[in-house]
């Protein structure tokens, strides 16, 4: 076997672990409990791609400094009362939140990373939990289920190209930057 292909094999997840990893950060995602540095881990693990967990990382972080927690119950509920980061608060924050979300979709291997990580930018950019009553469910479902959507529609087809997580990496810096600043304001 060629050193290429040696390569090639190993920067493929096993289909279980994938499944499970992927599993993991969509329960978080759906549920709304747990913290976004879980999902960084369980994401980076499902597309074996240490870029892919720093891009959930920087929204992690992006998301700690607008918000103040990266805990998706605190910034779910934060939503419930506020509304939804994406249209509520300084140009800062709202920036910060839609950076973070574009860069969880484009950092994207695959249909079902970029459904994943695009229901869990839509949590970001949404709103609340299933938990938080019964209005909440309407935002949550929008949120979530429009990021799959959006996820599962830009999604890379066969490879992505080698740029894309680096720019999701970038768009995802300035997520942070962003973030900071609305901290700040």
């Amino acid at each position: 076997m060629t050193a290429r292909a040696n390569a090639a094999r190993l920067a493929q997840p096993s289909p279980n672990l994938r499944t499970a990893a992927l599993t993991a950060g969509g329960v978080l995602t759906l549920t709304g409990r747990g913290d976004l540095w879980i999902a960084a881990l369980a994401f980076g693990v499902a597309d074996a791609s240490a870029l892919t967990a720093l891009a959930v990382a920087l929204a992690a972080a992006a998301t700690l400094a607008r918000a103040g927690s990266a805990g998706l119950a605190d910034i779910a509920g934060s939503q419930a009362v506020l509304g939804a980061a994406g249209f509520t608060g300084s140009a800062y924050a709202v920036a910060a939140a839609w950076a973070s979300a574009v860069s969880l979709v484009l950092v994207a291997r695959d249909r079902w990373s970029a459904m994943a990580l695009g229901a869990l930018g839509g949590l970001l950019v949404g709103g609340p939990s299933l938990t938080d009553g019964g209005s909440s469910v309407g935002v949550w479902l929008l949120g979530v289920v429009g990021g799959a959507v959006v996820g599962w529609v830009v999604a890379p087809g066969e490879r992505r190209a080698r740029w894309q997580p680096w720019v999701a990496v970038v768009i995802g810096a300035a997520g942070v930057f962003l973030g900071v600043m609305a901290g700040y304001g």
